[in-house]
């Protein structure tokens, strides 16, 4: 997503935009009036005027009001679209998981199980049927849009990934199998380190998804183990490739396969040239700013 577009977002939240349950006639008339000066003032051609309309769009969203916020969306999308569909794509998919599906996870009591956190999340699709279905249309949208961005770019990818989060079972699945069709076939004409990078980032979120969910561990393994062969066609010293393996050595113990872990361990030692533990994982820095890694 555009990063100017990422600013209007976090400078609604911090306006405390009220959500569609509470809705702010009040912050919706701000909001046009700020538009419409904005229009006044810069004109359509101004570098700043789609990220005015997602604004607007947003506030849309969260007060209720769909039919004006796919509007408003709607001009966004044909700003970004001649600006590139990786914009387009990105913005799209931005928007769907954002926006339009509700963020469920601020309102999921801490400490809950699997199995409650699974009930209360079926229980949160089916109070919002209607913006999770705006959402996978909208999805779908970009992902027809997605083949036309370049492979060293995440967002080919994204729309596939986030409509395996939403959809059913049966539909995820689907997806998922199209996905992996679609990355086995980049793969063969990944010319860069860019997109093996991407490839196997891609690859490496899928694993995860997997690793969580009961009775799919040995899937998870073999796509982790998919992206191990997609980092490890990048140069021997590459910073990604090399932060990689150690994840990966982290990942393996997670899961309780020491065997994998070990085995990844003698790739990074072979690489670097070195048996050495503090060289092979380097102690993280704690970063000053914030106090974490």
């Amino acid at each position: 997503m555009d990063k100017r577009l990422i600013a209007c977002a976090l400078t609604l939240a911090s306006l405390g935009v009220a959500p569609a349950a509470n809705a702010d006639q009040k912050a919706v008339q701000q909001a046009e009036e700020q538009l419409k000066a904005f229009e006044k003032r810069s004109g359509p051609n101004h570098a700043h005027y789609g990220a005015e309309l997602y604004s607007m769009a947003t506030v849309y969203q969260r007060n209720g009001e769909r039919k004006k916020a796919d509007a408003m969306f709607r001009r966004v999308m044909e700003l970004e679209r001649k600006r590139g569909y990786n914009y387009l794509v990105g913005t799209m998919n931005s928007w769907a998981t954002d926006f339009l599906i509700p963020q469920f996870n601020d309102s999921l009591p801490r400490g809950s199980s699997r199995e409650e956190t699974e009930r209360f999340m079926l229980r949160e699709k089916e109070a919002h049927k209607q913006d999770l279905k705006r959402a996978i249309e909208v999805l779908k949208e970009a992902k027809g849009y997605a083949s036309h961005v370049s492979i060293n770019d995440r967002n080919r990818y994204a729309p596939s990934l986030s409509l395996i989060t939403y959809l059913d079972k049966a539909g995820g699945e689907a997806e998922e199998k199209a996905l992996l069709n679609q990355i086995h076939k980049d793969s063969a004409a990944a010319g860069t380190a860019e997109a093996r990078r991407n490839l196997a980032m891609t690859l490496d979120t899928l694993a995860d998804r997997h690793r969580v969910k009961p009775g799919e561990l040995q899937t998870a393994i073999r796509l982790k183990e998919e992206a191990l062969v997609q980092w490890n066609k990048l140069p021997k010293k590459d910073a990604f490739r090399l932060r990689a393996l150690r994840q990966s050595v982290s990942w393996f113990q997670l899961v309780k396969r020491e065997d994998l872990a070990e085995k990844q361990t003698r790739v990074l030692s072979a690489l670097l040239g070195t048996t050495d533990r503090d060289k092979l994982f380097p102690p993280i820095r704690e970063c000053l700013a914030c106090g974490r890694g």
